[in-house]
């Protein structure tokens, strides 16, 4: 009875009924107005479209759902019933597109098949990898087209795919997304973060959880740790945050890997153990030696930066270095 009088408007009330125990958990006074029941798909991308801020700086998009590219924000969207959002089942990677052309994408398709692999993902093209990566590669770069841009970010999920809302793949189509974007939101005050540097804080383990290895080295779209690091550094001052393990060793950012140059000018970067292996960390240390780098050593460095590329100026450290191997790199992706 009482879900009926919620449903049903009763003969000459004039508004939908709201009984006293709703009123008594609603926070602010709103009228009581039903969402509308939409099922042409013209009026459901209007819609879509009027909650968007236009300035989002999504150029381009391609789902395998349609197999087709948009440059449409409105269409941007991926089905409810994607195992990435049922149940996290998805990786991704990013490279860039830069003056017109493709910075290393080949590597960064190596760590996606690589995350793929480990999290037991189908492929969504049939075939084996040479065949996938042959006709992804067509995709990133036919989005890229689409985009208009010269310059601009790349990102690409593959994820379990469509179908259910099951725990495991069975039963479901497998799915790529690829979106040509402007890059992430600036964090307030961080327009000269390149050149002035950014404060930073660490995170113990106790405070925010490290992922186990067999997640914090694969590209998983579950970022939910990684997300809780961040609000964690900025109560503290900082901005990512970078996390430290039980024994006091630094090992990663939320999104960023961490180097550091110590005060024997040698650059240093936590193992690749229970972190990411970054594509550009790995290529400025691809001649470098890993070392564990204790917590401590933060005090007396003479530089610190996560990549690409950003100073961390807390603890007297100084970002001209930073400034030089961030120009070092910029160089080597229009090259």
């Amino acid at each position: 009875k009482e879900l009926a009088d919620l449903s049903v408007p009763q003969p000459g009330a004039g508004s939908l009924p709201c009984t006293p125990h709703r009123q008594q958990h609603t926070t602010s006074p709103r009228p009581a107005v039903m969402p509308a029941v939409v099922n042409d798909p013209a009026a459901w991308a209007k819609l879509v479209g009027a909650a968007r801020s236009g300035k989002e700086g999504f150029f381009a998009f391609y789902s395998s759902v349609a197999d087709a590219i948009t440059t449409n924000v409105s269409l941007m969207t991926l089905p409810v019933d994607d195992h990435a959002i049922v149940r996290g089942h998805a990786v991704f990677d990013t490279c860039s597109l830069a003056e017109g052309r493709m910075y290393r994408l080949q590597v960064h398709l190596d760590r996606l098949f690589a995350s793929a692999a480990s999290a037991r993902l189908p492929l969504p093209f049939g075939g084996d990898e040479a065949a996938n990566r042959e006709r992804i590669t067509e995709i990133v770069r036919a989005t890229c087209v689409a985009s208009g841009r010269r310059s601009c970010d790349v990102r690409f999920w593959l994820t379990a795919g469509t179908g259910n809302l099951g725990v495991t793949p069975a039963g479901c189509t497998p799915s790529l997304y690829v979106l040509c974007f402007g890059g992430l939101p600036p964090l307030p005050g961080s327009e000269d973060a390149d050149t002035v540097g950014i404060s930073e804080a660490t995170v113990p383990e106790s405070v925010v959880p490290l992922k186990p290895a067999a997640l914090a080295e694969l590209k998983s779209n579950n970022y939910l740790l990684n997300a809780l690091c961040m609000l964690a550094a900025k109560e503290r001052g900082g901005t990512y945050g970078i996390g430290v393990d039980g024994a006091g060793n630094v090992l990663e950012s939320c999104v960023l890997n961490v180097a550091i140059v110590d005060g024997h000018s040698v650059l240093r970067t936590p193992p690749f153990r229970r972190v990411l292996r970054g594509t550009t960390v790995r290529r400025a240390m691809e001649l470098a030696s890993e070392h564990l780098v204790p917590r401590g050593e933060l005090a007396g460095v003479v530089q610190a930066f996560g990549w690409c590329l950003l100073p961390l100026v807390t603890a007297s450290l100084h970002p001209p270095l930073c400034t030089r191997v961030s120009a070092t790199a910029s160089y080597d992706s229009v090259c």
